[in-house]
C-alpha cells in the first residue's frame, strides 16, 4: 500500500508521504522480528543485499555531494544510502516471511494497484477528485496517486502480472480479486501513457505465462471472471478481441492441462514482440515522441561519459543530476531547453555506472545474479515452491496446494516487468520498496534441507535460542526504523513549513513567511530547494524596501544562506548561483567589495552547468557592473549562440534575477 498515501500540507505531495509510511513499514517489521525471535536461518539474498549497501556507502563516502547521496533527491527520496537501506530492510524481512504473510502481501499490492487504476481512470476522463493537490495531467496522462505519469506506469506494470496470478487462483475472493485487479491495474497502466510501462507490463506477463507452468484453470474462464474483463470502458483493445488471443487466455480445451514448454516460449515471444512493436509505433507516430527519445539517448551518452570520468566509484548515489549539469550537450539543449535537467540517466545499469562505478555495478550485478539463480530453484524444486495455497476460511479449489501457481511465479514476473521499465524510466520510492518484497518472495527462508514447505496457518517452528548476534541485529534493525521514521516526519515538518512560508508570501504577510523559512531551515538545513526560494524572496524583498538598514539586513540573510547552500552541496552550480546572484545584488547595493566574491561564484556555476542561459545572464550584470568588455562581450556571443539553437520552447533570454 505504499504507493498510495499522499498529502497536500507538504510541498513534496506524493514523496514525503510515501517516505514516512516506508519508515513506519520498516519500524513495524524489525519489532516483529525482534520479538518473535532469531530466524532459522540466512538466506542467499542476505550478502548480496549487504554487499550492495556497502558499495552504495563506499560511493557516498567520496561522494561530490554527500548530503545528496545519503539522503536523496527531494521530491524523489528513492536513490540515496537512505532509502535504499530501508528497500534492503524490507527484502531482508520479506525474505523470512511465511507464506500466508507473502501471500496477503501480493494480495495488498494488486489492490494498491488497482485503487490507484482506479483514481487514474478518474483523471483520465478529465476528473481530478482533489483539486486542492494541484495535480496536472500531463498530455492527458493520469500522475494518480504517484504522481508522474512515468512512475505510474512502472508501479502498475509490476503489479499486473501479479494480479494475473491471483486471478489463477481458480474462485474465491482471491481469484475475484486478481480480475477486478487485472481491470482496474490495466486501465491505471493505460491511462498513464507511458511506453516504458506498457512494455514492461507485456514483459511481465510474458514472463508469467513462461513460469506458471499451466494454462487457465476452470474458474478462471467463469463468466464472473469475463464479466469483470470485458466491463465497458475496459474493452479488449484490437489485437486481444481476435479470436487467437481469446483462445489463448480463455480457451476451454486448457484447464488444467499442461503447457508445453514450447507453447510457453511461443506466447511469451509474442508477446515481447508485441510490445516491441508497441514501443516503435508509439515512438514514431509523433514528433514531440521521437525528440523526447533523442533527448533520452543524449542522457544516455552523457551517464557513459560521466562514467568514464569516474569508473571506479561514480559520482555519488543519487548524483546524476550534478554530472548531467556539468556534462549536458548542446544536442540535448536542441531538442529541450537550456533550463531543463535530468536527475535520473533514464537506465538502470548507467544510472549504477555513472553514480557508483564499478563497485556499484558489480553488487547491483551479484543481487541480480542471485534473485535470477535462487528463483529458479525456488520454481524448479518441489521442495521449495511457495505454492498458492488457499487459507482457512477460502474455497478451495484445483488451483490450491500442489496444482496451484508458485509464488515465485508472480514475484518473478512482477520483478521482470519492474527490470523492463527501468531499461527506459527511472523508478519511485513506492515502487523499489515492491520491488524489495518481491525479491525477497524469491527466496524462501523457512525451507531448509529436508524440510516440507509450511501452507498457511502452520505456525513457525521455533528457532534456535537468541545470541547477542541476533539481539545486536535485531536492536539496530529496530533503532534504523525508529530513526527513519523520526527522519522522514523531519523532512516532512520542514517541508510543511516551506510550504506555509510560500503561500504567506502570496499573502503578502512577509514577516511570517520569513519565520516559516528560519523553521523549515531549522528542520532541513541542507535543502537547497528552501535556500533557494528564501533568497529569492529576501532579495526581492530588499528591492522594495527603502529603509537602507532593513535593506542590508535582509541581503546580508541572503548572502549567509548562499554560503549555507555552498556548504552542503559545494559541486552543485544552483548553490553557486545562489551565493552569486545573492553577492552581486549587494555590490550592486552599494558594497562594491562583494563584486569579487559574486564573480567567482557566478564562474563557478557555469563551470557546474556550462549551457544554463540563466547563469550567462546574471554573470553578465556581473561584467557590466564591473566594466569588463572582454568578459561583456565573451559572455553576450555565448548567450545568443544558446538563445539560437533550435530549441522547443525558443524564448527571449531571461534576466537576471528572475
Amino acid at each position: 500500500m505504499a504507493g498510495l498515501p499522499f498529502c497536500d500540507g507538504v510541498g513534496a505531495v506524493f514523496t514525503l508521504p510515501k517516505l514516512a509510511a516506508l519508515g513506519l513499514a520498516v519500524l513495524l517489521c524489525a519489532v516483529a522480528s525482534a520479538l518473535g525471535g532469531p530466524p532459522r536461518r540466512s538466506t542467499a539474498l542476505d550478502l548480496p543485499l549487504l554487499g550492495v549497501l556497502a558499495a552504495l556507502g563506499l560511493s557516498a563516502a567520496f561522494s561530490v555531494d554527500k548530503v545528496l547521496s545519503v539522503l536523496g533527491m527531494y521530491n524523489y527520496y528513492a536513490y540515496g544510502v537512505w532509502p535504499m537501506a530501508m528497500a534492503a530492510c524490507l527484502a531482508f524481512f520479506a525474505a523470512r516471511a511465511d507464506d500466508g504473510v507473502r501471500r496477503d502481501c501480493l494480495r495488498a499490492f494488486v489492490a494498491a494497484g488497482a485503487l490507484a487504476g482506479v483514481y487514474a481512470g478518474v483523471q483520465a476522463s478529465g476528473i481530478e477528485p482533489f483539486p486542492s493537490v494541484g495535480t496536472v495531467l500531463t498530455g492527458g496522462r493520469a500522475i494518480s496517486t504517484v504522481g508522474s505519469p512515468v512512475s505510474l506506469g512502472a508501479f502498475e506494470a509490476m503489479a499486473l502480472p501479479v494480479a494475473l496470478w491471483c486471478a489463477r487462483q481458480g474462485g474465491g475472493r482471491a481469484s475475484l480479486l486478481g480480475w477486478v485487479g487485472l481491470a482496474l491495474v490495466g486501465t491505471g497502466l493505460l491511462a498513464s501513457g507511458s511506453r516504458a510501462g506498457w512494455l514492461g507490463a507485456l514483459a511481465g506477463v510474458a514472463a508469467f505465462v513462461a513460469l506458471s507452468g499451466k494454462a487457465w484453470p476452470k474458474g478462471a474462464r467463469s463468466s464472473q471472471a469475463r464479466a469483470v474483463l470485458l466491463l465497458p470502458g475496459t474493452a479488449w483493445p484490437k489485437g486481444a478481441r481476435s479470436s487467437q488471443a481469446r483462445a489463448v487466455l480463455l480457451s476451454p480445451g486448457t484447464a488444467g492441462a499442461p503447457m508445453s514448454r514450447g507453447r510457453r516460449a511461443a506466447v511469451a515471444a509474442c508477446l515481447l514482440g508485441l510490445g516491441a512493436i508497441l514501443f516503435w509505433r508509439m515512438s514514431a507516430r509523433k514528433s514531440e515522441l521521437s525528440e523526447l527519445d533523442r533527448a533520452r539517448m543524449e542522457v544516455w551518452g552523457i551517464a557513459w561519459k560521466t562514467f568514464q570520468g569516474a569508473p571506479w566509484l561514480g559520482t555519488g548515489p543519487d548524483t546524476f543530476e550534478l554530472a548531467f549539469r556539468r556534462g549536458k550537450t548542446e544536442d540535448y539543449v536542441k531538442v529541450t531547453t537550456t533550463e531543463e535537467y535530468q536527475a535520473h540517466a533514464h537506465n538502470d545499469i548507467l544510472q549504477v555506472l555513472a553514480t557508483t562505478g564499478l563497485l556499484g555495478a558489480a553488487a547491483y550485478a551479484w543481487l541480480l545474479w542471485t534473485l535470477i539463480v535462487q528463483g529458479g530453484r525456488s520454481l524448479a524444486d518441489p521442495g521449495r515452491r511457495l505454492l498458492a495455497a488457499a487459507p482457512s476460511g477460502e474455497r478451495r479449489t484445483s488451483c490450491a496446494c500442489e496444482d496451484g501457481v508458485p509464488l515465485a511465479a508472480a514475484a518473478g514476473s512482477g520483478l521482470f516487468s519492474l527490470f523492463v521499465c527501468m531499461k527506459f524510466n527511472p523508478v519511485p520510492l513506492e515502487t523499489f520498496a515492491a520491488a524489495a518484497l518481491l525479491g525477497g518472495f524469491l527466496i524462501p527462508a523457512e525451507t531448509g534441507e529436508g524440510e516440507k514447505p509450511r501452507a498457511a496457518g502452520v505456525p513457525r517452528q521455533a528457532g534456535p535460542p537468541a545470541g547477542p548476534l541476533w539481539a545486536a541485529l535485531a536492536a539496530a534493525l529496530v533503532l534504523f526504523g525508529g530513526a527513519s521514521v523520526f527522519l522522514s516526519l523531519r523532512l516532512a515538518a520542514a517541508d510543511r513549513w516551506a510550504k506555509r512560508a510560500v503561500a504567506e508570501i502570496g499573502s503578502g504577510r512577509n514577516e511570517s513567511a520569513k519565520r516559516h523559512y528560519e523553521r523549515a531551515l531549522a528542520l532541513n538545513p541542507c535543502e537547497l530547494i528552501y535556500h533557494m526560494g528564501f533568497i529569492n524572496y529576501l532579495t526581492a524583498l530588499a528591492a522594495g524596501t527603502p529603509d537602507a538598514a532593513a535593506r542590508a539586513s535582509l541581503l546580508d540573510r541572503a548572502s549567509e544562506l548562499g554560503r549555507q547552500a555552498v556548504s552542503c552541496h559545494p559541486d552543485s552550480s544552483l548553490a553557486h548561483f545562489c551565493l552569486g546572484t545573492a553577492e552581486l545584488i549587494q555590490a550592486q547595493a552599494g558594497r562594491t567589495e562583494r563584486l569579487a566574491l559574486a564573480e567567482a561564484e557566478l564562474d563557478r556555476a557555469i563551470a557546474a552547468d556550462p549551457n544554463f542561459k540563466r547563469i550567462l545572464d546574471v554573470r553578465l550584470k556581473a561584467a557590466l557592473l564591473r566594466g569588463d568588455a572582454a568578459a561583456r562581450d565573451r559572455l553576450i556571443q555565448r548567450i545568443v549562440y544558446l538563445h539560437a539553437l533550435p530549441h522547443r520552447y525558443n524564448s527571449p533570454p531571461p534576466r537576471g534575477g528572475e
